[in-house]
Parts: structure tokens; C-alpha cells; sequence
């Protein structure tokens, strides 16, 4: 079954639209931009670098796709001063950010924040969803509840997520490894649930709950796969039983959480490997 968003969903995503400004991508100088506007414009390099602290935030990662990646230089405006500046440099600016791909550019329309502002609710929702077609979202397959053979049922209960299968985070940043940490208990802890976490505190939840890497290529129910790239743990999972895994795939407010096959893993992470996580028993440790 494909995943998709309920209205509930794209209701929720709205909230995650830029409110309070826009990001502009250029592959080269304007000069125009330059002497119209009061701040500096930016290698895209440096716009990475300032991380969360600066415009680069998980929702506008989300917002903008890939726009960062392709652009060579990045400034941000306060919203409504797009629309301050010149016609002419407008559809200048609007013809770069079509060149570049940044999926703001609707209908041939510059979605900026200040438009966004004006629309209404069912306006946006449907603004949204040509989002959805511009930024070429992928939408990902998985297994309703009633699918699923009774042992990853069981597993899936037990580690609190089988109402959250096949459905959405209100915003982006909550990701695989906190998705992991919080099942290992059960997801009592919302706060950790939705955390943009990174390996090595995902590790640590680990070692707390008596988890170790094993040398076994067989998981068990209740084992945490960790798929690596280039011995860089990347991806995370909790294996459910009978060939079927629990994740959210990303840290993007569309990627779902959702349960996939272990024996197409090589299909979704062609080039990473794979190890497995147990949890050994306290109780045959020896006391020192």
C-alpha cells in the first residue's frame, strides 16, 4: 500500500511553511540583488555551516528540497521584502529559482512567505499539494496493521508505535534514530520520539538498555538493524519478526513511519551495510 497524507496531514504540514521569511538561491551574483538589499549574500557552504542557528532550519530543508544543493550562493529576506524590490528584479529572481529547481515556484507563481500569509486554509492546502508535485515527494510503500503476520504485530505493540503506523510527524526533524530510542521503551517518552537525533545518543540509549553490536547476521524480534555507510551509521530500524522492520525513513515531515521487508533492504539502501543490535541479559553477566 502507498502511504499518503490525510487532510488532517496537509493541515498540519501548513504550519511548517517559512512564515517569517523566504531563502533566495542564486548560482551566480546579481548586482541588482546586491545593492537592494541590506544583507550579504552568502556561499550556499556557509548556509550549511550556520546549521539550525541560522535559515537553515528542518522544516525549510524540508520546504526547499534540494534547492541548497543545487545553488551556489543563498541569501534570506524578511518577509514581504520580495515584494519590495523592483518588478524587473523580481521576475529576474523568479526566473533563477525556477532554473534552480526550488519548489516555491508554483504555477509559475513565487510562493513566498508573504503569499502564503494571504491564503486561506483550503487555498493552502491546495498550494500544498502542487507542492507536493513540484518537489516530486516520493511517497513511500508499507503494510497496514492487518497485514502483518501476528509476531511483528506483537513487536510493534510492544515497542508503542502501532498507532503511529503508516502515518505522518507534524513536522520535520523527528528521524530513524529517535524513533529507535524512543521504542526501546516502549515510546513512553514523546519528547524523544520527536527529536532530530543523531548516532551517538542513539548509541547511548543503546548501551543503556543492554544493547550490544552482535556478530550474528540474523536478527531476532526486538533487535535494532543500524545500516552504516562507509562504517558511518546512517539509518536505523527495530526488526519486528518474520522479515519485517519498523522506521520512519527520514527526518521530512512526508517521510512516514511505516513497515518495510528486511529482505529488500539492498533495494532501499543499495552500497550500506548492515548490522545487528542486541540486547544481552544482565542476569548471565558475571559479577566482577
Amino acid at each position: 500500500m502507498r502511504i499518503v497524507p490525510s487532510d488532517s496531514d496537509l493541515k498540519s504540514w501548513c504550519k511548517c511553511a517559512p512564515t517569517s521569511g523566504d531563502l533566495i538561491f542564486l548560482k551566480s551574483s546579481i548586482a541588482s540583488l546586491s545593492n537592494a538589499i541590506e544583507v550579504p549574500i552568502l556561499p550556499a557552504s556557509e548556509i550549511k555551516e550556520q546549521g539550525l542557528t541560522g535559515p537553515w532550519t528542518l522544516n525549510n530543508r524540508s520546504w526547499y528540497g534540494y534547492s541548497l544543493s543545487q545553488a551556489n550562493l543563498c541569501t534570506w529576506r524578511p518577509s514581504g521584502k520580495i515584494e519590495q524590490l523592483s518588478p524587473d528584479l523580481q521576475s529576474e529572481l523568479r526566473a533563477v529559482q525556477t532554473l534552480i529547481g526550488v519548489p516555491v515556484i508554483i504555477d509559475q507563481e513565487w510562493v513566498t512567505s508573504h503569499k502564503w500569509s494571504t491564503l486561506s486554509s483550503s487555498e493552502k492546502i491546495k498550494t500544498l499539494r502542487k507542492w507536493i508535485i513540484t518537489n516530486e515527494v516520493h511517497f513511500y510503500e508499507g503494510y497496514s496493521f492487518d497485514d502483518l503476520p501476528l509476531q511483528a504485530q506483537f513487536e510493534l505493540t510492544k515497542i508503542g508505535f502501532e498507532d503511529q503506523l503508516n502515518r505522518f510527524a507534524p513536522f520535520s526533524g523527528p528521524n530513524c534514530f529517535a524513533t529507535v530510542a524512543s521504542a526501546l521503551n516502549g515510546n513512553t517518552d514523546r519528547e524523544t520520539a520527536l527529536k532530530w537525533m543523531h548516532w551517538p545518543e542513539l548509541e547511548q540509549h543503546l548501551t543503556k538498555n543492554l544493547f550490544e553490536r552482535s556478530d550474528s547476521n540474523t536478527p531476532q524480534s526486538g533487535d535494532v538493524l543500524i545500516f552504516s555507510k562507509e562504517n558511518n551509521p546512517v539509518h536505523a530500524a527495530i526488526y519486528l519478526g518474520e522479515n519485517f522492520y519498523f522506521e520512519k525513513p527520514g527526518q521530512d515531515f512526508y517521510e512516514p513511519y511505516r513497515v518495510a521487508k528486511l529482505s529488500d533492504w539492498q533495494d532501499e539502501w543499495e552500497d550500506h551495510s548492515l548490522c545487528i543490535w542486541k540486547k544481552f541479559d544482565s542476569a548471565k553477566c558475571p559479577v566482577s
